[in-house]
């Protein structure tokens, strides 16, 4: 099996459920069997928020594309789109999906971007969509960072810079207006970047976070339920990595403890309750190496490379070979060494390479060569 990068962005769906869903809560274990100077190729699963297509990287810096490509996505110069994987691009060494857009990082530093660009995610200077991709002139950009209707890029300095939608001041430029060219947010020593379309927080090299946007369900984990428009900082420290659903988020604390907040209607906290919370609480989980988040569910990895979900599961995301949602993190029996996950779907990588998918699939964008949403890990069909 060859290494792959894997961007993947699946369908945003609703958090609303059936009454009558089934509630589940036991352990299920069955195992199946990062420019020349600036930047350096990221083979492996990579960033994505949201969407319908999906990407992966081969070795050879060629980008691959699966899915939804009505907005020009793929940036081909077509807005065709394909249920199989198909090679869109050469030369690329990180490749960010976000919503219906797209951005990548050519090997020699540039960054371009292609797809639907609405609220100005695209960071052109426009509101016009671009199905072929086109360079933002910037040829410092180390990192990239999405959620369906904006971009974040953290420069090669570590400052952080965005463009797209700030109706809920998500920017954190200090106000709610949407720009269209990549500003600076004024936020510095940046590890990482998450969030969804409302809200974004930021993780700082020193382990702090900062979060601005919607924080109606505490997601920001600030202590209140107030929405801000300037990074604020919270009051959790030595963070080590941190992902966000649509209106909730997890981290992971540098002893590999797992601590969550916000919104938790559907078990997405994985407390074994449907409270909210407006402050990171501690989950008791220990031994966590990575975390992941979606539009109303959770997952982590953890030492021994097992792969845990907790949360909504209507199409099969959490991998557990149904559709009930879960109140706490259940082991999906999948081995893992890292994954990208958005609203109802999730690619895996295996410690052996192997891709699989599971979940949401109306437009092929897991990859595994039909349109029917998997309710368990199935092999991504990888083109050689």
């Amino acid at each position: 099996m060859l290494k792959l990068k894997i961007v993947t962005a699946l369908a945003i769906a609703s958090a609303s459920f059936a009454a009558s869903a089934d509630f589940v809560f036991q352990q299920r274990i069955a195992p199946v069997s990062e420019s020349a100077a600036t930047v350096s190729s990221a083979i492996g699963l990579t960033e994505c928020s949201a969407g319908f297509h999906s990407f992966y990287l081969k070795g050879d810096n060629t980008l691959w594309a699966t899915g939804n490509n009505s907005q020009g996505q793929f940036g081909d110069g077509t807005t065709t789109s394909s249920s199989s994987w198909k090679q869109v691009a050469t030369d690329i060494s990180k490749a960010l999906c976000y919503g219906l857009s797209t951005a990548v990082i050519k090997t020699d530093g540039t960054l371009w971007v292609a797809g639907l660009n609405q609220f100005g995610q695209l960071g052109v200077g426009d509101n016009d969509g671009r199905p072929t991709f086109t360079d933002l002139g910037i040829t410092d950009a180390k990192d990239l960072y999405g959620t369906y209707y904006s971009l974040s890029v953290v420069k090669n300095d570590g400052t952080l810079w965005t463009t797209g939608r700030s109706d809920k001041g998500q920017l954190g430029l200090g106000d709610e207006i949407n720009r269209s060219t990549l500003q600076s947010t004024g936020m510095n020593d940046v590890k990482k970047v998450a969030g969804f379309d409302s809200f974004r927080v930021v993780l700082k090299n020193d382990g702090t976070i900062w979060g601005t946007g919607l924080n109606n369900h505490g997601q920001l984990g600030l202590g209140t339920l107030s929405n801000v428009d300037e990074f604020n900082q919270s009051a959790t420290t030595s963070v080590a990595d941190i992902a966000c659903g649509s209106y909730h988020c997890l981290l992971i604390k540098n002893d590999s403890s797992l601590w969550v907040a916000g919104y938790n209607n559907i078990g997405q906290l994985g407390l074994g309750h449907q409270d909210e919370q407006k402050s990171f609480v501690d989950t008791g989980i220990t031994s966590v190496s990575k975390v992941f988040a979606t539009g109303s569910s959770s997952h982590y990895i953890n030492a021994a490379n097992e792969f845990w979900s907790s949360g909504y599961n209507h199409y099969g995301q959490l991998g557990l070979g149904n559709n009930a949602f879960r109140l706490v993190f259940e082991n999906t029996g999948v081995s893992a060494r890292s994954a990208q996950v958005s609203s109802n779907g999730i690619l895996v990588e295996t410690p052996s390479g192997s891709i699989l998918g599971t979940g949401y699939n109306s437009y092929g964008s897991l990859g595994i060569g039909s349109l029917d949403h998997q309710y368990s890990f199935t092999e991504s069909v990888i083109p050689e």
